[in-house]
């Protein structure tokens, strides 16, 4: 029941929010899933666990889930959805760069990664 209460809890943008709110909303209920964690709420079932450290969006498990991506955007796209919710367009270069260094760099890239970057 408290997956499916945290997962309600989990801010959304919308028209009447801006991205300072949001983003002050998003890091204070992360560190609520945190918290969550840390008081071993999940402990019991390892796969909710694993959701959890996601939605907190700690890194490391972020970086072994990395395995289960095919791309290096798809992984790009679910590392920043957990981490930085309001990328700016001007940051996502870099965020880019991580991912296609993470699933083996500029050689292993295909056309249709050349056309995304």
């Amino acid at each position: 029941a408290s997956m499916d209460e945290l997962l309600r809890k989990m801010p959304q943008p919308t028209e009447t929010t801006n991205s300072i709110e949001f983003e002050d909303n998003w890091h204070k209920w992360q560190v609520e899933v945190a918290g969550r964690l840390e008081n071993g709420e999940f402990a019991v079932y390892p796969e909710l666990n694993e959701i959890a450290q996601i939605l907190a969006g700690q890194e490391e498990v972020l970086n072994q889930i990395a395995d289960r991506c095919e791309t290096w955007y798809q992984w790009m796209v679910y590392r920043l959805l957990y981490t930085n919710p309001m990328v700016r367009a001007y940051d996502l270069g870099v965020y880019a760069q991580q991912a296609v260094h993470r699933f083996g760099g500029l050689q292993s890239l295909t056309s249709l990664d050349s056309v995304l970057l």
